[in-house]
């Protein structure tokens, strides 16, 4: 059940036990224990996402960039980081969320562009230097950082002149480095480029390299292994295919720009094997450069960012359900780099 179900229960019984399908990043198992809802561990129970959380740019010159945080319809922004001694050009550009914790990295403003991982409590406090980046190319360290309950993912590129790409694994405090993939007979440039993680695969985008720009979407188990290719671009501009892939526990969703002149943009589903695809929103009076931009899922909405083509280059951040229906415009950029705004927009 749903944590709207859960909450609807009269008097639960002590001892009750349900699995909350909304609840943290994957769902939970909780139990109650006559008084409130736990975990198995007898935590406090997570709940169902409550907010939207994004990265803003200051528009006065400075170039500061924050992190900022409103409930799910837009309502009671709060500014939760402000970027320091580390250049804000990356500042939170691979912004994610645990049920307790923001991740993002950073790149120092000394000349080296070194990278680093860094992590906060969800509002922003108690912060902490996990990964540093070392002998790949700083530009793409953690450019696709992912995390599950026990690790974070991030792809590099090697500086030694061949581009080669990998992924790579720490567990959540920056420890344990593994390489998992390497990037082969593919375009390195966009190896990884949408790495995006289920419970059991990592999902990623690879393009091509004899000239066709093809697009791929493949998988492989958490451990590099199994690698299969499940969706070919066709039809689409490739520069655009899978350019912001995100997963639910069923289906895949990216966004596609066609190749006829028109730049139109569509949001897409298959299943998780690439199947049954399906077309669920297409980019009308808003620039498409930047729609879907920053699409990102809930169980029940989709949420992306969408710009103006009147000249005035406002932003918009908007939902519409699954199935691509119900549309509504939640927060309206002001006061901000409008080209920023919701550029790392998250949910939970």
């Amino acid at each position: 059940m749903t944590a709207a179900e859960r909450n609807t229960i009269s008097n639960p019984a002590q001892g009750l036990m349900i699995y909350c399908t909304n609840c943290g990043s994957n769902g939970e198992a909780q139990l109650y224990n006559g008084t409130d809802w736990t975990n198995m561990t007898g935590d406090a129970a997570t709940d169902a996402p409550s907010n939207i959380y994004w990265v803003e740019k200051a528009n006065d010159g400075t170039n500061i960039e924050f992190i900022v945080r409103t409930d799910l319809d837009g309502n009671n922004k709060v500014t939760l980081v402000t970027s320091g001694s580390n250049a804000v050009q990356n500042f939170g550009s691979n912004m994610q969320l645990t049920d307790t914790n923001i991740y993002w990295v950073e790149k120092a403003n000394d000349g080296t562009n070194i990278e680093f991982i860094v992590r906060t409590d969800l509002d922003g406090n108690n912060k902490v230097t996990l990964v540093t980046s070392g002998s790949y190319a700083v530009q793409n360290f953690g450019s696709n950082m992912q995390l599950t309950d026990t690790n974070i993912y991030w792809v590099e590129k090697a500086n030694d002149g061949t581009n080669d790409e990998f992924i790579v694994r720490t567990d959540l405090d920056g420890n344990n480095k593994v390489t998992l993939v390497t990037s082969e007979g593919f375009a390195v440039q966009n190896f990884g480029s949408n790495m995006q993680l289920t419970d059991t695969n990592i999902y990623w985008v690879e393009k091509a390299n004899d000239g066709t720009n093809d697009e791929f979407i493949v998988r492989t188990d958490l451990d590099g292994n199994n690698k299969v290719t499940l969706v070919t671009s066709e039809g689409f501009a490739v520069q655009n295919f899978g350019s912001n892939m995100q997963l639910t526990d069923t289906n895949i969703y990216w966004v596609e720009k066609a190749n006829d002149g028109t730049n139109i943009e569509f949001i897409v589903r298959t299943d998780l094997d690439g199947n049954n695809k399906v077309t669920l929103v297409t980019s009308g009076s808003y620039a498409v450069q930047n729609f879907g931009s920053n699409m990102q899922l809930t169980d029940t909405n989709i949420y992306w960012v969408e710009k103006a083509n009147d000249g005035t280059n406002i932003e918009f951040i908007v939902r519409t359900d699954l199935d691509g229906n119900n549309k509504v415009s939640l927060v309206t950029s002001e006061g901000f780099a409008v080209q920023n705004f919701g550029s790392n927009m998250q949910v939970k």
